[in-house]
Order: C-alpha cells, then structure tokens, then sequence
C-alpha cells in the first residue's frame, strides 16, 4: 500500500514538473512577442509620421548637405584660387625677352634675300610692341645677302620705302653673279643715283668685283651736281678702260 502510493506520488510530481516548464516557457514566448510588437510598432509610427530622431546642433551642422548650386559655386571659387595666369612674351621682364629675341632672330650665317620672299620673320609681324622691340636686333645684329645676276641687282622693286633700305651698308653684302650685262649695270647706276637702291661699297672680296664698286663711288661723287645721263659719258670711259686692262667681269 506504501509502494503504491509512492509510485503515484513521483507521478504526479512529475506530471507538475511539466506543466509548470511548458507553463513558464509560453509566458517567455508571450512576453518577448509582446516586447517585438512594441518595438515594430514604434518604428513604424516614427517612419509613417516623417519624424526623425533629433540630433545634437553640432552634429546637424557638420553633416550640411549642400544643394547642387552651393556645391558648383564651391568649386567656382575654388578653382579661381588656384588659377594660374597665363603665360605671355610681353609680361616677362624686358632683359628676358631680348635673349628670346636674339635666341629666335639671330643667324650666324648670312641671311640670304630674294625679291620673292623678302617678309620679315614672323616674330616681328605679331604686334606693334614686339615689332618695335625686336626689329633692332634683327636688323643690326644679323647680315644679309643680296645677288646681282648678270649685274641686275635682285630686289624689291618699292626698294626705297622696304624695310631692307634700313639696313646698314656693313649688314648688307651684294654678291655678283653671272655674266657681265652692262646695260644692266647702267640700269643699276642710274637707280643708284636716285636712291632707289643701294649700290656696290669698297672692300669687295673680288678684284673685279672691286672694279665695280668704283664704278658706285664715280656715280656718288658726281650725282649732286649732274644728272646721271651727264654721268654717263664718265662711266663710258671708265668701262672701256677697265676692258681694255682685260678685267673678267664673270661672277660664279
């Protein structure tokens, strides 16, 4: 009888045991869904509303965001802070454009002129302020070169206004070429007498070609006093005695 209700004792025990495990593991379950519910619910207010957490003032103002024209005039300005001006010939100092001057202009051979290409370098035909600056240099510093083939002379024919009548007779070398043309050469004396063009000066690198320049120095002591066709009949006389000395007047 003991045994017997022993045994019924343990089971009941048990059976309680159960009930008040499931007992307390459905309350656990009811009160974490009710604690999501909460939760859910909160959230979904907050975001249906529009609100938003609010935050500090010094956290709003570091996190501005700015409107797309904000951010364009930032960038303007920042981009005119760091531009550079432009480089320019004529903001440099005035010592640093002559080398630049010489270093573009200056040939160390003679500069060859013809009356097909006859312009001035490019340089010199930019503008008024560099042309005024540079031409000098150009002009002075350099020589030139001039043919006379078969003893015409090959320049402009608007030789008086050109800018090669600027140049200085110890920058301005004439070299004969060809055959002797004689009345090419009176052609040449008689423009040389007007001042339409230059002539040959002593101190040819050429025994005839030296003959020649005598020629300039006749016309030259006499044209202020004489018409040239009064100088002519002098010049007559001075070529048939240099013929007669046998002079070759044939230029490579």
């Amino acid at each position: 009888m003991d045994v017997n209700h022993a045994k019924e004792r343990r089971r009941l025990r048990d059976r309680f045991s159960k009930v008040i495990t499931r007992k307390r593991s459905e309350g656990m379950i009811k009160r974490y869904a009710s604690c999501t519910s909460i939760d859910s619910s909160s959230s979904s207010s907050s975001s249906s509303s529009g609100q938003r957490t609010p935050r500090n003032s010094q956290d709003i103002g570091s996190n501005t965001l700015t409107t797309p024209s904000e951010s364009s005039q930032s960038s303007q300005v920042s981009s005119t802070s760091t531009s550079y001006p432009k480089a320019s010939l004529l903001g440099i100092p005035g010592e640093l454009r002559n080398q630049i001057y010489r270093y573009a202009l200056l040939e160390d051979q003679l500069i060859k002129l013809n009356p097909q290409d006859h312009q001035l370098p490019g340089l010199l035909r930019t503008c008024r302020q560099i042309a005024d600056e540079a031409t000098d240099i150009y002009q002075t510093e350099n020589n030139f070169q001039v043919d006379a083939w078969n003893m015409k002379l090959s320049i402009p024919e608007n030789y008086a206004e050109h800018w090669m009548s600027s140049l200085e007779h110890c920058h301005f070398w004439i070299t004969m070429r060809g055959a002797p043309d004689w009345e090419n050469f009176w052609g040449w004396l008689r423009r040389y007498s007007t001042g339409e063009v230059p002539g040959l000066a002593s101190g040819q690198p050429s025994n005839e070609a030296e003959i020649l320049a005598q020629a300039f120095e006749i016309v030259h002591g006499l044209k202020k006093n004489l018409q040239f066709n009064q100088i002519l009949p002098v010049l007559e006389a001075w070529k048939k005695s240099v013929v007669l000395a046998g002079a070759d007047f044939v230029f490579p």
